[in-house]
């Protein structure tokens, strides 16, 4: 009887291990989506900031003007800010289209 139980529990832990390795893997190799984005300034107009968002693919997914700010890209809140912006804009799965 203890040897049955043995065997069932060996088998039980195989599986867990199994399935563990198995959901690890799918999930390490799942495809990223980092995107970017860039900001353009206007020489003339410094306080005029326009802010595009890019998929991987670098197609437009969004598009902002920002007027009378000036964007600080050397600080790593902005960075973090736009990043977290890219994540956002990129799980809508929009794509702009200019014809």
């Amino acid at each position: 009887m203890k040897r049955v139980r043995a065997n069932v529990l060996s088998v039980a832990i195989a599986v867990m291990f199994l399935v563990f390795t198995t959901t690890l893997n799918a999930w390490a190799n799942r495809p990223k989506q980092r995107g970017s984005w860039v900001i353009e300034r206007n020489a003339t107009y410094p306080m005029q900031n326009i802010i595009r968002f890019y998929n991987d693919k670098n197609e437009l997914v969004y598009e902002e003007t920002l007027v009378g700010v000036q964007i600080d890209v050397k600080n790593p809140q902005t960075v973090r800010k736009l990043n977290k912006a890219v994540r956002i804009y990129l799980k809508k799965g929009v794509v702009i289209k200019y014809f």
